[in-house]
């Protein structure tokens, strides 16, 4: 039978997860992961995508599409259990049932094979325990159960299993940006916020009514009676043709359109020049978040953010340093917190340079890699091997 490790003495990982397309969260982390020097350093790494070719259009719904997308990617888990033997299985898992259902089938068969199972939360709230009865929480206690270790984004989530796992086996490991290519905004410059003859404000996430893309429309009114000058681009793809319509509606009804557009998905350099415009970056989620890397995006380009204390959201932005945080879906608290930055452009730039070296100093790539690493390694019971580099093998 095929060793847990490689020529190296390296532990075999197998990472299950997404890839992009498209480029949602939970597959932009996968693909960091898979390309993560620090992970190809510790482990001989295997990927096994749970990307679906369908895009975002079916994504948590129970569907026979889904059942059998589910049904193969758990027997693509299997082989690689039984056959390449990896010392760990890290798995990010999904908050509600349908998507839990499906990550028993990579869960329970690791554990009752003994691999040693990583668990990664990427949200803020476990739906599971909270929203679908006793049934969904006997589902998420045989999920937790085979867990070795999980790993959660924050200090103010470790609790989100609800007690269904021992505090000493959860692990706190933010998410952590590659800074690579979003050079820090010279200091000294004085062509940041409010110097030319507009104030632009980037809002960077796909538009559906749970990331609040229609507080920051509602509060607009307000801010253009005493700002003209403002306007706004949001970036991100139309999820619900309904919520289209109503923020369509809203930008008719009050007049919008000369201060508002919607450029559709941006990503790379797009994203990059995007953010860099931009004056203000605001993320008002109404519902649960994780630790979006919106904001972590927009601290990395020195970008004063306007958030709600969602998930992480409030250990990353601190109130009144790199940004201010509103309660949800509050538009009037909204347009006062964009009026006063506004009108102190000096404080503006002063957050943006607070975020950066936030970002910079807790929230960069490589220690959130080598938490990770320590989490799996922690795991398997194993000192961090040093042995020859290696790209990620994809099943």
């Amino acid at each position: 039978m095929a060793s847990t490790r490689d020529r190296y003495g390296k532990p075999k990982l197998l990472l299950v997860g997404p890839m992009p397309p498209p480029y949602i969260g939970p597959a932009v982390a996968t693909e960091r992961l898979v390309n993560s020097p620090v992970l190809r350093e510790a482990f001989e790494i295997e990927l096994l995508d749970t990307g679906d070719p369908k895009g975002l259009d079916d994504i948590g719904r129970f569907s026979l599409h889904n059942v059998t997308e589910a049904l193969s990617k758990g027997m693509k888990c299997l082989g690689a259990l039984v056959f390449r033997r990896p010392a760990a299985i890290y798995v990010p898992i999904d908050r509600a049932l349908w998507g839990f259902l499906r990550d028993l089938l990579f869960l329970v068969p690791a554990k009752l094979l003994g691999v040693k199972v990583v668990i990664h939360l990427r949200a803020g709230r476990f739906d599971l325990i909270h929203d679908f009865g006793a049934a969904g929480r006997m589902v998420a206690r045989a999920g937790l159960w085979c867990a070795s270790r999980a790993v959660v984004l924050g200090e103010t989530v470790r609790d989100v299993f609800g007690g269904f796992i021992a505090p000493d086996r959860i692990l706190v490991v933010p998410n952590g940006m590659d800074l690579t290519g979003w050079p820090a905004p010279d200091a000294g410059e004085e062509g940041g916020s409010g110097s030319g003859d507009d104030f632009h404000i980037v809002y960077l996430a796909n538009l559906f009514r749970d990331k609040g893309a229609h507080v920051l429309l509602q509060a607009l009114p307000d801010v253009l009676r005493q700002a003209p000058q403002v306007r706004v681009s949001f970036a991100g793809e139309w999820i619900d043709p309904s919520f289209r319509d109503y923020c369509m509606e809203l930008v008719e009804k009050n007049g919008l359109a000369a201060n508002v557009e919607f450029v559709g998905v941006v990503g790379g350099d797009v994203k990059k020049k995007l953010l860099a415009s931009a004056d203000l970056a605001v993320f008002v989620p109404v519902k649960p978040e994780g630790l979006p890397w919106v904001v972590l995006e927009a601290m990395a380009s020195g970008k004063a953010v306007i958030g709600t204390p969602q998930g992480t959201m409030k250990e990353v932005i601190v109130d009144g340093g790199t940004g201010y945080l509103i309660e949800p879906d509050d538009p009037a608290a909204l347009a006062g917190r964009i009026l006063q930055l506004v009108n102190d452009p000096g404080a503006c730039r002063r957050m943006g340079g607070a975020g950066r070296a936030r970002v910079e100093n807790i929230y960069n790539q490589p220690a959130s890699h080598r938490a990770l690493a320590n989490a799996v390694l922690d795991a398997v019971g194993s000192q961090k091997s040093k042995g020859k580099s290696q790209k990620a093998k994809v099943l």
